[in-house]
């Protein structure tokens, strides 16, 4: 069963796969998060977890009905990729439109060096 990504509401569930090499070929399998919450190289196998170093993270949501696959190639950015996508499903369900996600998302941030950072740093980052 698909599990919302770090806390995201349960409408929008993102699955983290990893693409292994196995003894029937090439298997799409979940991967299992460790107690602290990262990623290694761990992912279930036919019910059993197995470590397999070599691989590519996909992530996998529901979009209009059809289920859609994106490669991770950098490991490091698949949780953080997950849970953006987490919250861009979430976003086009309340009726967001792509480019008003983007722009809001920067915003925000922008917002936020604003307050907390010198005035040299926002004219840098402005829009």
């Amino acid at each position: 069963m698909p599990r919302p990504v770090d806390n995201a509401r349960p409408g929008a569930c993102v699955n983290v796969l990893k693409k292994v090499r196995t003894n029937g070929g090439w298997k799409l399998c979940p991967v299992v998060r460790e107690a602290n919450g990262r990623l290694r190289d761990r992912v279930r196998v036919d019910g059993r977890t197995e470590v397999y170093g070599e691989g590519v993270y996909y992530l996998e949501w529901r979009e209009d009905g059809r289920r859609r696959r994106e490669a991770i190639p950098n490991p490091a950015e698949v949780l953080e990729r997950a849970r953006l996508k987490s919250l861009e499903l979430e976003a086009r369900r309340a009726g967001a439109a792509d480019h008003k996600i983007s722009h809001l998302c920067v915003h925000q941030s922008l917002a936020g060096w604003r307050r907390n950072k010198p005035d040299a740093r926002w004219r840098t980052y402005r829009c």
